[in-house]
């Protein structure tokens, strides 16, 4: 991030996914006031988010080496624990009721399921099938 003001991207064959789903918000929330009181914690060298955010980043490179072995049993329960670790960090009522719903019918019906990136969108994998 100093270096180049971005982190490292590594290109993946898109292939190595299982099939994902979208589940969406039509009125989908603002993302940008929950991201800010947790970079303003990161910047304030708040111990806890720091080592958040780290388990997350493992996640990340763990989830790599699960598509590349093609472990996608592992991969589902590191998708899991990637929006545990968020929720933990970002509070429910920063992340939203209508948010967290849709991970947890996601769940409820046996799928993996996490925050796409902001808010009123997730993706899940359905182990079991559509």
């Amino acid at each position: 991030m100093d270096k180049w003001g971005y982190g490292m991207y590594v290109p993946m064959d898109s292939n190595l996914l299982p099939p994902l789903f979208v589940i969406y918000a039509e009125n989908p929330s603002d993302s940008g006031k929950v991201h800010s009181t947790v970079r303003k914690r990161w910047l304030d060298g708040d111990e806890f988010i720091i080592s958040t955010m780290n388990k997350v980043a493992d996640i990340a490179l763990e989830g790599r080496d699960a598509l590349l072995e093609k472990n996608y049993s592992k991969f589902i329960a590191l998708m899991n624990q990637n929006f545990d670790l968020r929720r933990v960090m970002f509070g429910d009522d920063a992340l939203g009721s209508m948010n967290i719903e849709m991970v947890e019918v996601a769940r409820r019906v046996g799928a993996a399921s996490k925050f796409t990136g902001s808010g009123g969108a997730v993706v899940a994998i359905c182990p079991d099938g559509p």
